[in-house]
């Protein structure tokens, strides 16, 4: 189930026509949950997330949301979480590595067939490389021969999604590397698959936060743990330095129109609740939107018709399906390994681990930051794949002593 994850697309697009609302019992994440179940316990961190799950559903309720939105919503967050804490990913590493890399080198074969369909079809010149970056990246405006005939964007995606998952799957591998779950020879492939992936994506906040990540890594291996210090991080500043290298590439930084669509989105929702808080009739509604939310899907279904649509802002989006609740239970999940670290600081009299504190601040750090773009732990409705690589990641950290049970100090255990 490891190597499928990379192809969740796909996966996911044939589960849906055979499966309809319920394709998510088919989803590898699903799947995953279930074969590690066998002992199960909850710990503290788990009520949280449990509270946002609860916010949910209770905003689904208050706002009568459609069950083909809520049931999907609910359940791929739930799998993200769980299996992302439950599983012994050391056991499973170069599985789910060799599938990413598999499905790179699929991904560069269907954007190679992709442009060469855009060109042969319309008969215009193939122009230069920078050009295919930065205007080749959308579909929607082609013609339907072109469409039809191409599965690079039904493979990948939203190629903003799949450049922040390129960008935390990078960060794993680093990881992995240090903690010597992985090999040189296999971290150096996977490494060098996702520059390529990041160039052809070519999202630039994935771009810049992959070359802030990279820097700061390499500058606290470098001054702090020498012993553990590894070119292989430069890797990932890779795709900014070649996004400078052109003139045009240089104008797309500068570049702000989709920003700006984004914060108009955000204030076109600002606006609407201010008339609907300032009519007599909407105070009760405005109310009522204020705790609960619009609930999974609502707030896209009552400004654009189409429950996938969001304010291109995880928080935001949190609080819109999840109300008060959930916005608070999300920032709990970001506050709590900030409360690990502190109780260690404090509590305990000693030093934080520093790989530990550094790699849970660019986590979170770089999570916040692309949360103003396509980033969402469950997107459309239909994919949890950023959602399983973060709280893989999240939960693979907070145990990175030897010494399981040190985490276990800090939560409490509930048998089921």
């Amino acid at each position: 189930m490891f190597f499928l994850i990379p192809f969740e697309n796909a996966v996911v697009a044939i589960s849906h026509k055979v499966l309809g609302t319920f394709f998510f019992l088919a989803h590898p994440t699903f799947i995953i949950l279930i074969l590690s179940l066998a002992k199960f316990s909850l710990r503290f961190v788990d009520f949280i997330f449990l509270s946002l799950l609860f916010g949910f559903i209770v905003s689904s309720f208050a706002n009568q949301s459609n069950y083909a939105d809520v049931l999907p919503f609910v359940f791929l967050f739930s799998t993200a979480y769980f299996s992302g804490r439950k599983i012994d990913f050391s056991k499973y590493a170069n599985t789910l590595f060799y599938g990413l890399i598999t499905a790179g080198f699929l991904t560069v074969v269907l954007y190679i067939h992709y442009n060469y369909r855009i060109y042969s079809v319309l008969e215009i010149p193939l122009p230069s490389l920078d050009q295919i970056l930065i205007y080749n990246r959308y579909i929607d405006n082609l013609p339907e021969q072109i469409k039809s005939s191409t599965f690079f964007h039904f493979f990948i995606g939203n190629t903003n999604k799949a450049s922040n998952l390129v960008l935390l799957y990078s960060l794993l591998i680093l990881f992995c590397l240090k903690k010597k779950i992985l090999s040189p020879r296999v971290s150096t492939l996977a490494l060098s698959m996702n520059v390529v992936l990041q160039m052809i994506y070519f999202s630039r906040g994935a771009i810049l936060m992959g070359f802030l990540c990279a820097i700061s890594i390499f500058f606290i291996d470098y001054f702090f743990n020498k012993k553990s210090f590894t070119k292989l991080t430069l890797f990932m500043a890779l795709p900014f330095i070649f996004s400078l290298s052109t003139a045009k590439l240089r104008d797309y930084w500068v570049n702000f129109s989709s920003i700006d669509v984004r914060l108009e989105q955000q204030k076109n929702l600002m606006q609407s609740n201010s008339k609907l808080k300032k009519s007599d009739e909407g105070s009760l509604q405005y109310a009522k939107r204020l705790v609960f939310g619009y609930g999974p899907g609502g707030y896209g279904k009552t400004y654009y018709g189409n429950s996938h649509a969001g304010t291109h802002n995880f928080f935001i989006d949190t609080y819109l399906s999840g109300g008060v609740i959930g916005f608070l239970s999300i920032l709990g999940l970001f506050c709590f390994p900030i409360f690990i670290l502190l109780k260690e600081l404090i509590a305990e009299k000693r030093i934080v681990d520093l790989d530990r504190a550094c790699s849970l601040v660019l986590l979170i750090g770089l999570t916040i930051v692309l949360s103003m773009r396509e980033l969402d732990f469950v997107y459309i409705f239909k994919l949890n794949q950023f959602g399983f690589v973060f709280f893989l990641i999240y939960f693979f950290v907070l145990k990175f002593k030897e010494n399981d049970s040190e985490y276990d100090s800090f939560s409490s255990k509930v048998s089921l």
